[in-house]
Formats: structure tokens, sequence, C-alpha cells
């Protein structure tokens, strides 16, 4: 494994390093980026090349506050959306970890991925973007996520985007009731994805899947979102499993057995 710790990361910042074992692990034989057990990673966003594993057994932890919004990167909307969800502002905040036309990626681990969420929602009506999202595959295939635990994410927690082959499973997402639009697992215009096994308490739906929103995402079938299985997953505080509200492209073979609704929202 490739860990972070010897590519520079320290405490204040371990963007650079982080970076940099990314970089690394496309090089050599070893496709394994650790952030290691006891580290805290603070960090700026990065992007998952094809290949390679993040495993996360200590704290990834989003960088926040006005400096690091000063260099946190902005998105155009998506495609399927023209606005962004978030306040319909032109643009959007980069998640804090991300894939873009990869293949064969995972994040696993035994730790935490903290989005520092509070610091997000006190400012979400003066930003100039929508907030990230935690963790977002754009374009995907192959993609698993596994074991680690997503906290306070800023915006939806866990977004899969037109991608396909993609596994959720045994993970633990947590943000307060009250956290305003922190979706835990988004599966929007994907094919072929099981959600599993996850605990699962949050400020809105537990499980939302979206098809876009827009004359784009109507325009080719290829926005469609279909074979999607909801399976064996814990639903604590939250606002249920739904089926949009965002449905352009069209949502088919969705299939949700034995999950437990153990919490409370305006759906359960």
């Amino acid at each position: 494994m490739l860990d972070v710790t010897d590519f520079g990361c320290a405490a204040s910042d371990c963007t650079s390093a982080i970076r940099s074992a990314l970089i690394a692990a496309t090089r050599g034989s070893t496709r394994v980026v650790l952030i290691p057990g006891g580290v805290t990673a603070s960090t700026l966003p990065f992007v998952l090349p094809s290949g390679v594993t993040l495993q996360v057994d200590g704290m990834l932890q989003a960088l926040a506050g006005e400096r690091a919004l000063s260099k946190w990167p902005m998105l155009p909307p998506l495609p399927t959306y023209g606005r962004d969800r978030d306040g319909a502002k032109p643009h959007r905040y980069q998640a804090l970890v991300s894939a873009n036309r990869a293949a064969d990626v995972v994040i696993r681990g035994r730790g935490v991925i903290d989005g520092q969420g509070p610091w997000w929602w006190d400012q979400r009506h003066v930003l100039r973007a929508g907030r990230p999202h935690l963790i977002e595959f754009y374009n995907c295939t192959h993609v698993e996520v596994a074991g680690v635990v997503l906290r306070d994410s800023p915006f939806w927690t866990l977004h899969p985007v037109y991608s396909q082959f993609v596994w959720v499973h045994d993970l633990t997402i947590r943000a307060p009731a009250y956290a305003p639009n922190t979706d835990g697992v988004d599966p929007d215009s994907c094919r072929h994805v099981l959600i599993e096994r996850c605990d699962i308490s949050v400020g809105d739906d537990h499980v939302a899947i979206k098809a876009g929103l827009n004359a784009v995402a109507r325009g080719s079938a290829e926005f469609a979102t279909e074979n999607v299985t909801v399976r064996h997953n814990v639903l604590r505080a939250g606002m249920g499993i739904s089926v949009g509200s965002e449905t352009s492209g069209g949502i088919r073979d969705v299939d949700v057995h034995n999950n437990q609704f153990i919490g409370w929202g305006w759906s359960v």
C-alpha cells in the first residue's frame, strides 16, 4: 500500500500528499492508497483514477472555512439538471472525493470520511455555488464503496451519476436529522446498482433514486436509471427510500426489499 504519510501528509493539509500518492498508484505495481489508522488527513477535493483503491482506515476530513473555500474547485452543473440542485445555482463545488470517467475504482476501509458539513450547512444561502457532495462517481463503471463511515456531507452524501455496475455495501452513513439535503445514497441516471447492508441516519432521504431533471435527460435513453436493488439496509432517522423527485430520464427495474425502518422522518 502507498501510505499518504510517506508522501508528506501534514496535520494541517494532506491534499498534496494524497494527490501525489494517487499519481504514484497509477504508475507502479501498488494500486492501493492508504489513510492509515490513527491519522487524520485533512484535504481539499481530489479525484480517484481508474484501477485505484482508496483504503481509509483513519480519518479523511474535508478542509472547511473561508480559506478552504477560496481553493475549492467549482464545476458546471450536471447536463441533466442545467442548474445545480442546491438553490438552482449556476455552478457547483466539486465533491470531496470523486472519480470522472474512471473504471474499477474502490473506496473501502474501517475509517471515516468526514465532510465537515456544519460549516457548509450554515453557509448554504450565501455560497456562490451549490454545496459539494461527499463522494461522486461521474460516468464511471465498476465502482465499489464498502465498510467506511461517511459523515456530515455538505449535500448529498454518495452520488453515482451516469455510472454503471455500482456496488455500495456495509457502509455507515451519518448526518444529523436537521442537516439540510444530506441524502444517503443517490444513484442518478445509473444502471446496475446494488445498495446493501448499509446503516443510514441522515437529514433527508436514506436512498433517492434519480434520473435528471430537464430536456437533456428526457432526450436520450442513456440517462435512464435501471436495475437498482436496495436490500438489507438499516434505515434510522431520515425520509425513507424515494424515487425522484428527479425522474426525467426514466426509472425502471427497481427492487426494494428486506430493509429495516427503525427511525423517524417525513416518510417513516
